[in-house]
C-alpha cells in the first residue's frame, strides 16, 4: 500500500489530518504519521475558520496506530487540503522550535542573574532513603544506646 494524505474522524469527535502509511482491514488498524487536529472556530458575525494544533501534545512521536474501533470515517484528501496540511505542519514545527529557543533563553537569563535553573539533566543527589540514613548516621554517632 502506498502512503496517502487523509482526513480521519474519530469517535471522540476529533478530526485529524495525517498521512496514512499503512491500513490493514484484517487486523483492523491504521498506521498514521504526523497527525494534526483540526477544529472549526466560529465567532458569529466576525470570524469563521479552522484552528490547528498538535494531536498528541506531549509526545514527540510522529507515528501512531489507531484501532479500527476508534474510527468513524477515513477520507483521502487531495489538492488544497493537502497544501493546508503541509503548511500547518510547518507552522506547528516553527512554533515548537520557538518555544524551545525561548526556554533556552530564559535559562541563560537566570544563569546570568546568578541563578542556576533545575532541570532533568542535573540528576539526583540522592534518594530520600539514602539521605535519611546519612542524617541518622550523623546525628546518632554521639548517642550511645546504653545511655538512653
Amino acid at each position: 500500500m502506498e502512503a496517502f494524505f487523509a482526513n480521519v474522524k474519530l469517535k471522540t469527535g476529533e478530526e485529524l489530518l495525517c498521512i496514512i502509511k499503512e491500513a490493514d482491514p484484517e487486523e483492523d488498524y491504521l498506521l498514521i504519521s504526523h497527525p494534526i487536529e483540526v477544529e472549526e472556530i466560529e465567532i458569529p458575525g466576525a470570524f469563521h475558520g479552522l484552528k490547528i494544533k498538535s494531536w498528541m501534545k506531549l509526545s514527540h512521536q510522529t507515528e501512531f496506530y489507531l484501532d479500527g474501533d476508534e474510527l468513524i470515517t477515513v477520507k483521502e484528501i487531495k489538492g488544497f487540503p493537502v497544501e493546508f496540511y503541509k503548511d500547518s505542519l510547518v507552522k506547528l514545527n516553527q512554533q515548537e522550535e520557538e518555544r524551545k529557543r525561548s526556554k533556552v533563553k530564559s535559562k541563560l537569563k537566570r544563569k546570568r542573574k546568578g541563578r542556576v535553573p533545575l532541570d532533568e539533566d542535573m540528576g539526583l543527589l540522592s534518594s530520600i532513603d539514602d539521605a535519611r540514613e546519612l542524617l541518622e548516621g550523623i546525628f546518632l554517632l554521639d548517642s550511645d544506646p546504653k545511655e538512653s
